[in-house]
């Protein structure tokens, strides 16, 4: 994993960070009536709405599978499909979720 140029690196271990399985998952973001912090003129949090069901683009062994995230209420799991509407498994191994607002489209994924 990197982030304007510079890798990330694990604490414990002092190895860069990777993934088996990266979902890039778009979400409805709402803002709340909470404040964060008063900093130029202070900022509401953000409520991430991951349920219902929205666009994911999942990056495993090399390619890239488009579909759609499930989840019917916050209480139960993310379940992915393929556009034609099969299971879309992750590989087995650990996992990278990043939450983008929905019709976002500035996604660059380096190999």
């Amino acid at each position: 994993r990197w982030t304007d140029g510079e890798p990330h690196y694990d604490a414990n271990t002092g190895q860069q960070l990777s993934f088996t399985n990266i979902i890039v998952l778009a979400a409805h973001h709402q803002e709340t009536d909470i404040q964060e912090d008063d900093a130029d003129g202070g900022h509401n949090s953000i409520q991430i709405q991951i349920w219902g069901e929205g666009p994911v683009s999942i990056f495993r062994d090399g390619q890239r599978f488009d579909g759609y995230w499930h989840r019917d209420d916050p209480h139960h799991m993310l379940t992915f499909t393929d556009l034609d509407g099969n299971i879309l498994p992750l590989a087995p191994g650990n996992s990278f979720f990043q939450l983008v607002p929905l019709g976002f489209d500035k996604l660059y994924v380096k190999p």
